[in-house]
């Protein structure tokens, strides 16, 4: 290379230089985390701990070895919001946002609100479900149109739109009610129908009564997996025209679900209910349900039904008491 020529490159030479020393330099004075001691790695977290309320961009560059554990990052508390949200944004890790985004879910701030709006499209399910989860924790309906989104996307996975469907319900988004009970009766899978009926639950209201009756209604005469929620929730409503219906579904299920309608017909206490309770007492060989029948009974005002029946069943050495 000539003089001349070489004059005429060298300010890219010595731009190539001073990259090529930085980069040895940096990488001279590199120490991998796995490589410190456990003494030295509480020291680096503290001393991460104790930047993080001045320095907001702490977050932006650091490694999950180094990061501060969930209860001392939650414990800043709203001090913490701006460094923990350039590190959900800006971290390359995912370990790293889904630690961000987790500790804004426990510290509600509602400053953080836009950025966990903006990690519902993160690559990482992990951090989309704790965006999800501090948004529901924040209880603002107005983000309640970005959790529909994910809940109407296809590409999204189950246990993220359960997230979503939780959070609708706790911020109580009644724009999404339409899709809820659409949920429950047309998810062929089931895996969303469980969080839709809690949902509407949370959100009960904001729902006409009688819509929240034929919708677990609905999951009754259908044999779904949501059963026993239904169950339970009718029996809260004291849904008189659901007596018949749980009688019903009562033969052939298993303990569980058999004492979940005895405890939801104590509840509810018409005619059929009560002679629902009574046969059951005649008829049950488990002390459970026998035990609860007979409580039920006597809470409505049948107290001597149930002690003649409980008599009877004495005398029958064959009963199971």
């Amino acid at each position: 290379m000539t003089q001349r020529s070489f004059l005429r490159y060298w300010p890219q030479w010595i731009l190539a230089t001073l990259a090529i020393t930085v980069v040895v330099s940096a990488l001279a004075g590199y120490r991998d985390a796995s490589n410190y001691s456990w003494q030295e790695l509480k020291e680096k977290r503290r001393e991460v701990l104790r930047k993080i309320p001045v320095n907001p961009d702490i977050l932006i560059n650091i490694t999950y070895d180094l990061m501060p554990g969930t209860p001392e990052l939650t414990a800043l508390g709203r001090k913490a919001t701006p460094a923990l949200v350039k590190g959900l944004l800006d971290n390359a890790s995912d370990s790293v946002r889904g630690l961000c985004a987790s500790v804004l879910a426990e510290t509600r701030d509602p400053d953080a609100a836009p950025a966990l709006v903006e990690a519902l499209g993160d690559r990482s399910s992990v951090v989309r479900y704790s965006a999800i989860y501090g948004l529901g924790n924040l209880a603002l309906p107005q983000y309640g149109k970005h959790l529909l989104a994910r809940i109407n996307d296809p590409e999204e996975n189950s246990y993220v739109k359960q997230a979503a469907i939780d959070a609708i319900g706790k911020m109580g988004y009644s724009a999404a009610l339409k899709t809820l009970f659409g949920l429950v009766r047309s998810d062929e899978t089931r895996d969303l129908q469980w969080s839709a009926l809690n949902a509407l639950w949370y959100m009960r209201n904001r729902v006409d009564r009688d819509d929240l009756v034929d919708i677990f209604m609905y999951v009754l005469k259908e044999n779904q997996s949501g059963a026993a929620l239904a169950i339970d929730h009718l029996g809260s409503l004291k849904a008189s025209e659901a007596s018949k219906t749980l009688a019903e579904f009562y033969v052939g299920r298993n303990e569980n679900l058999k004492n979940r309608i005895i405890l939801a017909m104590g509840k509810i206490g018409d005619s059929t209910a009560k002679r629902f309770l009574e046969k059951v007492m005649t008829d049950t060989q488990v002390a459970r349900h026998l035990n609860n029948a007979a409580i039920a009974l006597a809470r409505l005002g049948e107290k001597k039904k149930a002690v003649a029946i409980l008599l009877k069943l004495l005398e029958d050495r064959k009963a199971y008491l």
